[in-house]
């Protein structure tokens, strides 16, 4: 028997594309466990509707005999019980059933693991987990530098340039306007080598490099921050950093 589930109703579980000659008594015995759940049977030609008393029936019965080929609304309306869900992924293989969930806020995230138990019971099966849920990526080589508190007369000369080439190959090299409230331009650099950056900032920050009576700022431009240049009384720029709580969790 093929199967492909539909929910029209949060009770109802459509079986669709049936072989010829399926009745009453081949559902009833294929679902022999279930049936004192069974409210009503509808045969409409090769499709048949089984209508339960309940919710979670048809659900598990779907979780465990069904072919997933769309998203688990089902899955959703369980944890709507408990949550406020911001995104919702379903995927599938031989090894059974995912979804990936994005939460509106860290306590629908606890909230979760609070009701485990109701949760697990209502659509899991014993292998049923949850577990955070944080995307890997390829650790980020930290290789660009800002480096602050310029004198204003400097230029991007061969000179200046040479002086910060030779700490390794350079890759971008941009030097700032000068703005006229702190006297002073940024350089925004960019090495082949995330060691040559490393050697660069310890060498230069804190040192009055071009003896200007101006030490020099370095640090790194860390990938995915939001870096905001913030005016303070002693005429230098600090970077206020922004980030975000994680609030994904990983179903299985």
């Amino acid at each position: 028997m093929t199967t492909i589930d539909t929910f029209q109703t949060t009770c109802t579980l459509i079986l669709s594309s049936l072989l010829s000659g399926v009745c009453y008594n081949d559902i009833i015995n294929t679902f022999q466990k279930d049936v004192n759940s069974i409210k009503s049977i509808e045969l409409k030609g090769s499709n048949i509707s089984i209508i339960f008393h309940d919710h979670f029936t048809p659900l598990r019965i779907h979780q465990t005999r069904t072919s997933y080929r769309s998203t688990d609304m089902s899955v959703q309306v369980c944890l709507g019980e408990y949550v406020q869900i911001k995104s919702f992924h379903l995927t599938c293989n031989k090894c059974g059933v995912y979804s990936i969930i994005k939460f509106s806020t860290s306590e629908d995230v606890d909230n979760v693991f609070k009701n485990y138990s109701e949760i697990k019971e209502k659509i899991g099966t014993e292998k049923f987990c949850i577990k955070h849920y944080k995307k890997e990526t390829e650790t980020e080589k930290c290789l660009e530098v800002i480096i602050k508190n310029i004198h204003q007369d400097l230029i991007a000369n061969s000179e200046f340039f040479e002086y910060f080439n030779s700490f390794g190959n350079i890759k971008n090299f941009n030097l700032s306007e000068i703005n006229p409230k702190f006297n002073a331009k940024v350089l925004c650099l960019e090495y082949v080598e995330e060691n040559d950056a490393k050697t660069l900032i310890e060498e230069v920050d804190g040192i009055d490099v071009f003896d200007c009576d101006m030490p020099l700022s370095a640090s790194f431009v860390r990938k995915n921050a939001t870096i905001t240049m913030v005016n303070n009384t002693d005429n230098n720029r600090k970077g206020v950093e922004n980030s975000s709580k994680n609030n994904n969790l990983f179903l299985y």
